[in-house]
């Protein structure tokens, strides 16, 4: 699953700390990117690494325009490999991207999901 990333200001690689993940999804329009962009502002100094993924269930449909979209994340085939179980697609990558996460930028275990 693509993403965007935004660590918190103040993170460092030498860091003990964990920090809090916020986990922000876009809605129906699928601009992952603008939204990721106005969570980053929105945050301002808050002390947590945010992600947005690029999913695929918080759309109706992936056609036309969307499908335009999408294809700037994705090949055809991941497409139509996410449209076959949208949902639980979206859930595979989503843990595995909290797993990677915690792994190399020292997240906590709990994640925070807010979005459209």
């Amino acid at each position: 699953m693509r993403y965007f990333l935004s660590l918190p200001h103040g993170y460092g690689k030498d860091d003990p700390r964990r920090w809090p993940v916020v986990v922000c999804v876009s809605g129906a329009d699928s601009v992952f990117q603008h939204r990721a962009e106005n969570y980053a502002v929105a945050r301002g100094d808050m002390p947590f690494i945010m992600v947005t993924p690029c999913t695929f269930s918080s759309t109706n449909e992936i056609e036309g325009p969307r499908l335009t979209l999408f294809r700037q994340f994705y090949s055809d085939v991941e497409i139509q490999d996410a449209q076959r179980d949208r949902l639980a697609w979206d859930e595979a990558w989503l843990l595995a991207i909290l797993s990677d996460l915690r792994k190399d930028f020292r997240a906590e275990d709990r994640a925070y999901m807010t979005g459209f």
